[in-house]
């Protein structure tokens, strides 16, 4: 299989309301700009940005004939992902409009470009032990590359800060396991454990940033156990799932502000658990 994708987002937000930016980035617009002594060049400002993602991804499987006793499948994946924020533009407006202030230059331009790609190798099986009862079972392993650079232009600047460019690399192996017993042709129960992750990736930091500030970011980990009974009538007009589960949450990604700088980071754990429930009811035929 393979596929080719595009996807770009142009939006436009008031940061006027983002008191970490918009606020003091208007005080000091109207500061430099405005007449001395007068106020009556108080500005806002808006930022106009555009997101965009060109994806390829390529998958090969190969897998076994039907069979009572063994069945299999293997597989191998690759996906190439450029990704950038370019424009982020920061503009000058008249409070309450999006009219751009006469006769003040744009504020501030930034370009976030990143590129991920990925190769993995999975395979999943299924071994018929007994007409009733059935082992599943798979792994995937995978090996992921990433980078980013990022420029910022402001007025407040004599040239372009030139981000330093991060990397990062990993490679995740992640499992599962599934036991099912058939009790009857329309009752049976299964127990799944499995894990999932979600990458990790580099942090983009300006020149100068403190040493010791983290330049990545480990992927975090999810492992689920499931219990489970499907049942229902032979008729089939009345169908019951039920499970179980309990979520185990591990280096958890979040934001966080290390040495005064802003960055992706990994937390502790988290925990979930609950029971969930699926019934059909179906009095009519056509």
């Amino acid at each position: 299989m393979t596929s080719y994708g595009e996807f770009e987002e142009n939006f436009q937000r008031d940061i006027a309301v983002v008191p970490a930016l918009g606020a003091p980035t208007a005080q000091l617009a109207t500061l430099v700009f405005s007449t001395p002594g007068t106020t009556d060049t108080l500005l806002s400002g808006i930022v106009h940005q555009v997101t965009s993602t060109d994806k390829f991804t390529q998958e090969l499987r190969l897998l076994s004939p039907e069979n009572d006793a063994f069945e299999w499948l293997i597989g191998a994946y690759y996906t190439d992902e450029d990704s950038a924020i370019d424009p982020q533009a920061l503009f000058a407006v008249l409070p309450g409009t999006e009219e751009i202030a006469p006769g003040i230059p744009q504020l501030a331009d930034v370009s976030v470009l990143s590129n991920y790609k990925e190769f993995a190798l999975f395979a999943n099986a299924t071994w018929h032990i007994s007409p009733k009862f059935d082992l599943s079972f798979g792994a995937r392993w995978s090996d992921n590359d990433q980078d980013a650079s990022q420029v910022l232009d402001a007025f407040v600047f004599p040239a372009p800060v030139v981000f330093d460019k991060a990397s990062s690399s990993e490679n995740p192996f992640t499992w599962s396991v599934s036991p099912r017993y058939e009790f009857t042709d329309t009752t049976s129960m299964y127990v799944r454990v499995a894990t999932g992750f979600r990458p990790g990736g580099p942090n983009v930091l300006a020149p100068g940033t403190p040493a010791g500030t983290p330049t990545t970011y480990d992927s975090d980990e999810l492992t689920n156990y499931e219990l489970g009974l499907k049942t229902g009538n032979a008729a089939g007009t009345l169908s019951l799932d039920v499970a179980a589960f309990f979520l185990d949450w591990k280096d958890i990604q979040l934001f966080a502000q290390v040495n005064g700088v802003g960055i992706n980071a990994n937390g502790g754990t988290a925990e979930s658990q609950g029971v969930e429930f699926t019934a059909t009811a179906i009095p009519l035929r056509a």
